[in-house]
C-alpha cells in the first residue's frame, strides 16, 4: 500500500535536527515524510541526470539524531530497487535529483517512530 507523502517544514524542531545529522548543505523547502514499515531505494547510481542518495540516522533521547549504518552501508548501485526493512529507532533520508533537477528531500520512518519525532500535519 502507497502511503501519502507529508510535507514537512524546515522550521520544525525534528527536521532541523534530521537534516543537521544528513544533509546539512540542504537549503531547500521540498521536504516530506513518508511513514510506512519498508522503503524501496532507486536510483542509487548517476544517470542521466537522476540519482537518489540515502542516509540512514538513529534517533536517539532529546530529538538527537546520529548517522549510523544500519539497516545498510554503504548504499550503492547494486541496491537499486532493494527493499529495507525500517526499525522503530531508524530514519532513511533521501535526497533526490531527478533529470538534474533538485526534487528534495523524503525522510522514511517506521510507524511507531513518526508520532514521538515528526508533528503531523495540520487537519
Amino acid at each position: 500500500m502507497l502511503t501519502p507523502a507529508i510535507p514537512l517544514s524546515r522550521s520544525n524542531k525534528a527536521v532541523k535536527a534530521i537534516l543537521a545529522a544528513t544533509f546539512p548543505e540542504y537549503k531547500g523547502r521540498k521536504i516530506k515524510a513518508e511513514v510506512r514499515p519498508t522503503m524501496q531505494m532507486w536510483d542509487t547510481g548517476f544517470g542521466d541526470g537522476t540519482r537518489s542518495v540515502y542516509k540512514v540516522i538513529e534517533a536517539e533521547a532529546d530529538g538527537v539524531y546520529v548517522q549510523t549504518s544500519r539497516p545498510f552501508s554503504p548504499c550503492r548501485k547494486g541496491d537499486e530497487g532493494r527493499v529495507v526493512e525500517l526499525s522503530k529507532t531508524v530514519f532513511v533520508v533521501e535526497h533526490i535529483i531527478f533529470c538534474g533537477e533538485d526534487h528534495g528531500i523524503r525522510i522514511y520512518v517506521h510507524p511507531d517512530l513518526a508520532p514521538k519525532m515528526i508533528a503531523a500535519p495540520a487537519a
